[in-house]
């Protein structure tokens, strides 16, 4: 009969715990809610989102300006939301991705859709700075990005063309060829003082032999 007893006194500590904690916890849920913003509504705005927060958890987000076929970036600095076209040559803007640097400062990865392109656009600090990445075949589409610890860009994207996988990501090391062009004036000077230096030697010499 005791045994009975405190079998029944045990279930009912342990359905009493059951019952307070599903409780507390259905209470806890209630507590939070979910804090809806308007961003942007200025014409067919959107779609294609991405979203990243910055040091002080502050949100960026690029998206798809559907209207004028656009890309656009906004961001909260804290007081209201700042918003700006990035790129509007062409149509460009589906399938964003952003990620930001250790300076805060937003990369956007997206799609040309006008001419099925990769592009890639990052914020310098002063202006938007804009480039293909790939421009083979019909490339360009789900675009995802991320940083490395030197702050480089590393794409997966997809080739819609051949159904491929593709990667991309900007080796600081390689010097492009429209880089070159500043060289030239120190490539010049280089060129010049050897070709002086060959004539001097020269001149040396045959003095010496008619000496």
């Amino acid at each position: 009969m005791k045994s009975k007893m405190i079998i029944g006194i045990v279930l009912t500590v342990l359905l009493t715990g059951m019952l307070t904690l599903t409780f507390s916890i259905q209470q806890t849920r209630a507590i939070g809610r979910w804090n809806i913003t308007k961003v942007d509504s200025a014409g067919e705005v959107g779609d294609h989102t991405s979203i990243a927060l910055d040091s002080g958890d502050r949100p960026h987000i690029s998206y798809y300006d559907e209207g004028n076929r656009d890309l656009k970036y906004a961001y909260y600095d804290g007081v209201n939301w700042v918003k700006e076209t990035v790129d509007s040559t062409g149509n460009v803007g589906r399938d964003t991705a952003i990620a930001l640097d250790s300076g805060d400062r937003p990369h956007i990865s997206y799609s040309d859709g006008g001419n099925r392109d990769l592009k890639y656009a990052y914020y310098d600090g002063v202006n938007w700075v804009k480039e293909t990445v790939d421009s083979t075949g019909n490339v360009g589409w789900f675009t995802s990005i991320a940083l490395d610890s030197g702050d480089r860009p590393h794409i997966s994207y997809s080739d819609g063309g051949n159904s491929d996988l593709e990667y991309s990501y900007y080796d600081a090391r390689a010097v492009p060829v429209d880089k070159l062009g500043l060289l030239a004036p120190y490539i010049a000077l280089a060129s010049t003082i050897l070709v002086a230096t060959a004539a001097t030697a020269i001149y040396v010499k045959r003095r010496k032999k008619r000496q």
